[in-house]
């Protein structure tokens, strides 16, 4: 295991909270077939098992590499990717899948949930906004998979304009809730009339 922590970031700086070895290791694995620099290093694992692997973000590719070997489980390449990942159970084998947000046609958002095990796209949806907000989150539910949130903004409203045509963009950032047992719908939860820097999420069971 190259990490003491579920998630070590990729700064200016190198990796943190790997070991030298696992460092050198992973540059050596990172030359030869990495598309871009690394943005993002996150170790992650099975519940109850630790961090066994490492997923790495460059500008438009995921790749999740396994053991001290590193070795590549499998590679997802697509758009650019905005931000860095969410892992989140929205399937139920039990192994961590991730939210990315990539860059779509027209300079729009497009968010992704991709297969843990495979690699695999799960979900995905397009929104007509231009912006992401702050970075998302996963919320664990009482079945043991995750909700996931995350905000998009500058948003193309729903209704035309009045005076016919395309819609005008409103300019405000929305919250939006994916529940993995409802995988059609996504809800509204709230809007902001600027970027929302910070969030912080919690899950309330009611009998």
């Amino acid at each position: 295991v190259c990490g003491d922590r579920w998630v070590v970031r990729w700064g200016l700086g190198g990796p943190k909270g790997l070991h030298p070895h696992c460092i050198s290791k992973l540059s050596l694995c990172l030359s030869p077939s990495c598309n871009g620099s690394v943005q993002d290093v996150q170790a992650v694992g099975r519940p109850g098992e630790g961090p066994t692997e490492l997923l790495l973000t460059t500008r438009n590719q995921l790749q999740l590499l396994r053991g001290t070997q590193l070795r590549q489980v499998w590679q997802a390449v697509g758009s650019t990717i905005n931000g860095a990942p969410v892992a989140g159970f929205f399937n139920d084998d039990r192994v961590p899948d991730f939210l990315i947000q990539v860059a779509s046609g027209n300079g729009t958002r497009k968010s992704l949930i991709i297969d843990g095990s495979t690699g695999q796209e799960l979900w995905a949806a397009e929104l007509d906004c231009r912006s992401q907000g702050s970075e998302a989150a996963s919320v664990p539910l009482p079945d043991g998979r995750s909700a996931f949130l995350f905000w998009a903004g500058d948003c193309r409203a729903a209704k035309p304009s009045a005076l016919g045509g395309d819609s005008e963009r409103d300019g405000q950032y929305r919250l939006y809730l994916l529940h993995p047992a409802y995988p059609g719908l996504l809800v509204e939860l709230a809007r902001s009339p600027g970027p929302v820097t910070a969030s912080a999420s919690e899950y309330r069971h009611h009998h």
